[in-house]
């Protein structure tokens, strides 16, 4: 199986924008508690990915990508962290 990473990646932000769009329509227009509707997002969430992967662990990730969490530069940083870190100072 060919991995297009493009596409995953569009694919990602299209359902993360469609979830928070279902999450912002429960509470503002089912006056549900933002708490609830999100903890009611989650489950769905993880129910859809639980019946796309038939219940299997995704595994055989490229050495790159788990390298991406794992490996600490300066002994304390990883990549995502750093990467948390511009976003946060951008927005």
């Amino acid at each position: 199986m060919e991995f297009h990473c493009g596409l995953a990646i569009i694919a990602g932000l299209l359902v993360g924008s469609a979830c928070g769009l279902v999450n912002g329509l429960l509470i503002t227009k089912a006056k549900l508690p933002p708490f609830i509707a999100t903890l009611t997002m989650m489950s769905v969430g993880r129910g859809l990915a639980n019946i796309i992967t038939e219940g299997r662990q995704i595994v055989g990730y490229p050495d790159w990508f788990t390298n991406l969490s794992t490996v600490r530069h300066f002994q304390f940083l990883s990549v995502t962290v750093a990467i948390f870190i511009v976003l946060s100072i951008i927005s």
